[in-house]
C-alpha cells in the first residue's frame, strides 16, 4: 500500500442570485487544491461470516484538483483487479468536472451467484445457475444545476453462461 497526498487551501461556501425571482442560492466557492496517489497491490479483505475473503484486491488512485475549483477536480481508479474464488472484477473508473459529474469507466466482471445464493437466500437457487458475466463500459455526464444528459455511449451487457 503506498499513499502519496498534497493538500492546500479551504472548503468555502457563497451564496448567489440565481433565476428571475433572484433567489439566493448556496454554492461552493473553493475546495483545497490537492494531489494524490494511492495504490494497493495484492491486498486482502474477509468478514468472519463468510467462508472465502475477497484476494487479490489492487488499483491505482489518482485524485487532483490543481486550481481549488470544482470543474477542475477529477479521480480515477485505474487497473482495479478484485478476485475472490473464481469471481472478478476488473477495469477503472474515472470522474472529472465535478459541477457536471462526467463519468467514463469500462468494468468487466465474473460472478458464479450460485455457491453463495445457497448459502446466503436458501431457496430459489435455480435464477443463479452458472457463470454470470457483466461488461459496463459508459461515458455520461450529470448535470447538477439542471437536467442530467449523456454525451456517449452506454452499454451494459450482462448474460448467463
Amino acid at each position: 500500500w503506498n499513499l502519496d497526498a498534497k493538500i492546500d487551501g479551504t472548503y468555502a461556501r457563497a451564496t448567489r442570485k440565481v433565476g428571475l425571482q433572484k433567489r439566493e442560492e448556496e454554492y461552493i466557492a473553493s475546495i483545497p487544491t490537492f494531489d494524490i496517489k494511492n495504490t494497493l497491490t495484492e491486498g486482502h479483505f474477509k468478514l468472519a461470516d463468510l467462508p472465502k475473503g475477497l484476494d487479490k484486491i489492487a488499483y491505482r488512485l489518482e485524485a487532483k484538483d490543481p486550481d481549488g475549483k470544482m470543474k477542475s477536480a477529477s479521480i480515477s481508479i485505474h487497473d482495479i483487479s478484485v478476485q475472490a474464488l473464481n469471481n472478478y472484477i476488473k477495469g477503472y473508473v474515472s470522474i472529472t468536472d465535478f459541477n457536471k459529474i462526467a463519468v467514463q469507466s469500462d468494468l468487466k466482471a465474473l460472478f458464479n451467484l450460485q455457491p453463495q445464493c445457497k448459502r446466503l437466500c436458501r431457496s430459489q437457487t435455480e435464477y443463479f445457475s452458472g457463470n454470470q458475466y457483466l461488461h459496463c463500459d459508459e461515458k455520461w455526464v450529470y448535470q447538477i444545476q439542471g437536467v442530467p444528459y449523456s454525451n456517449g455511449k452506454h452499454t451494459c451487457r450482462s448474460f448467463c453462461e
